[in-house]
């Protein structure tokens, strides 16, 4: 047992609990955080469940050993629910319940140990503190499942979280407060932590070495940090760009993107007027410099549909609409950086005179048109 690590479980429980009361007060993205409420609700539990073990409470209180066991297999579910409500709208249904099948099955596996009588339970679980985890081969099969189950889910999770980008590509000019990069980095970053976690149940069962109670606190630690982060990033998230409906049922359905148009496919002497209308109100009026450009903005000033400005950009110029306005953007940074007349202008400055509201965006963006940072651009033309 360990003080101090009772106090960083308590202090956890606690913080959980403050954000997702925080969390519950958002208006911004309210209906996906209320699974990210529940996560947080469930991992309060973990956590003052992991604070009585540490304090050695769990004399006090053994019924609530192994209470927690099957919680890690609803972590799974309901990041992939928050993950699709976020960026489709898609709400809970009864199909949904499928996705609670392996919780429902080992809780009722393990609802018979609930029962034992506490001194059973205190010297079980003392023997894993004492000892490490068991060799036995179901429950090392049983929590290899739990591995893979959880992986699963956060490999579908950065799925759909890069279809949604290349998505709101089609759609945005500045997509770097929706992209939603954070969320792909810290499921990137867990998935990571599992593979390791999985790699380290082969080896203890292969008796290379014995996963220990530290193994726990450090995978414990590990998902406190990762969740406290995740909700913490949802606390300051913006409200999410969600998809026109045609297209998100057009995403649900699984139609390959080159069939998303349908009916609405324009003929090619329609698509090639509309491209010059296009081409020359870019050049002329210049609506790349404003940094909140959307496509649908841009069809209303042409007089079009919105279908048809995408339809044209992706068939005739091989880009989504993002490209196709940055690099408008880049091409009128160039020019200020080549011109004289703005040596009074430091590199931020130009990146807002040319539709940017991000210095790392542009920063980002115009090393990956020029294959050189602005400040390298600017000094290599001596301006």
């Amino acid at each position: 047992m360990s003080f101090t690590f009772s106090v960083i479980f308590l202090l956890g429980a606690v913080q959980s609990a403050i954000l997702a009361a925080g969390l519950y007060s958002r208006r911004d993205n309210s209906a996906p955080n209320r699974y990210l409420i529940t996560i947080l609700a469930l991992f309060t539990f973990n956590l003052f469940k992991l604070f009585i073990d540490e304090s050695g409470l769990y004399r006090d209180f053994p019924y609530l050993i192994y209470s927690d066991a099957s919680i890690a297999l609803l972590y799974g579910p309901l990041f992939y629910f928050y993950v699709r409500a976020l960026t489709t709208g898609r709400t809970f249904s009864k199909k949904d319940i499928v996705h609670f099948i392996p919780f429902i099955v080992h809780f009722l596996i393990i609802f018979p140990a609930l029962s034992f009588d506490g001194e059973v339970k205190i010297r079980a679980f003392e023997n894993f503190i004492n000892h490490g985890f068991t060799h036995n081969y179901q429950p090392l099969l049983t929590y290899g499942l739990k591995i893979i189950q959880y992986f699963s889910y956060l490999a579908v999770c950065i799925h759909i979280l890069r279809k949604y980008r290349n998505s709101i590509e089609d759609h945005l000019s500045t997509t770097y407060r929706t992209e939603l990069k954070w969320l792909s980095d810290l499921f990137y970053a867990n998935a990571g932590f599992l593979l390791i976690l999985f790699i380290s149940l082969i080896l203890h069962a292969s008796r290379v070495f014995t996963m220990n109670h530290h193994f726990t606190r450090i995978s414990y630690l590990w998902d406190m940090v990762l969740i406290l982060l995740l909700s913490f990033m949802a606390f300051r998230q913006s409200a999410v760009f969600q998809l026109p409906k045609d297209e998100r049922s057009v995403q649900q359905s699984g139609i390959p993107d080159e069939f998303k148009y349908g009916a609405a496919r324009l003929e090619n002497e329609t698509a090639d007027s509309i491209l010059a209308e296009l081409l020359q109100y870019m050049e002329t009026e210049k609506p790349y410099l404003d940094p909140e450009l959307t496509v649908t903005a841009l069809a209303e000033k042409l007089s079009l549909q919105r279908y048809m400005v995408s339809q044209v950009i992706n068939s005739r110029l091989n880009m989504n609409f993002y490209s196709f306005v940055n690099g408008y953007r880049i091409e009128s940074a160039k020019k200020m950086f080549s011109d004289p007349s703005f040596n009074d202008k430091n590199i931020i400055e130009i990146a807002y005179l040319s539709g940017f509201t991000s210095k790392s965006h542009f920063n980002s963006s115009f090393k990956k048109a020029t294959g050189l940072t602005p400040k390298e651009f600017r000094k290599q033309k001596g301006v």
